[in-house]
């Protein structure tokens, strides 16, 4: 957990990012509903929401 936390988010290539979108646009693949498949997979689930969130945020050209 502590390298996922620690992870350096600027370092992730464009290639990684766009293969990353498909997680993040299924809606299946949410906190809540990982949750019910593993609770221990909450906490990566929401890491990486937030990961792909703040990237989106600092270039909107990944994502669109």
């Amino acid at each position: 957990m502590k390298k996922l936390m620690e992870y350096d988010k600027d370092s992730i290539s464009d290639g990684l990012i766009k293969k990353l979108k498909k997680y993040v646009e299924n809606p299946k693949f949410t906190p809540d509903d990982v949750a019910k498949v593993s609770k221990v997979s909450i906490f990566i689930v929401a890491t990486f929401h937030a990961l792909v969130i703040t990237l989106n945020d600092k270039s909107h050209a990944h994502f669109t």
